[in-house]
């Protein structure tokens, strides 16, 4: 997203459409992102702590390095994204969100 880097503080981007978005780095820190699409985007060490990124679709994102402490990940879609290097400390992971290898109610860092 060209010209803004951060944009913590509650924010509200419900119902974005970044697919295939470059937003690596970014601090989303706070923001409502109820049923963005970042579908294949690229959020290598961006941080979503506290987001709401309720029914969001993060498939196919690359999420490197990125921060999910305390989101609510409720319905949020990551299949075939690769969780391993990001953080979900605290977060909020129904049985309704699709994270490989994160399963409803557990409190992870990977």
């Amino acid at each position: 997203m060209e010209g803004a880097r951060d944009l913590w503080g509650s924010v509200d981007l419900r119902g974005r459409n970044w697919s295939h978005a470059e937003l690596s780095g970014m601090w989303l820190d706070g923001s409502d992102l109820t049923g963005a699409n970042l579908f294949g985007a690229r959020l290598v060490g961006t941080s979503f702590a506290r987001c709401n990124l309720r029914n969001a679709n993060l498939a196919y994102a690359r999420i490197e390095g990125a921060r999910f402490d305390n989101a609510d990940l409720d319905g949020a879609d990551l299949l075939y994204t690769d969780v391993k290097r990001a953080r979900f400390d605290g977060a909020i992971i129904s049985n309704t969100s699709t994270i490989p290898g994160v399963y409803a109610g557990a409190r992870r860092e990977w």
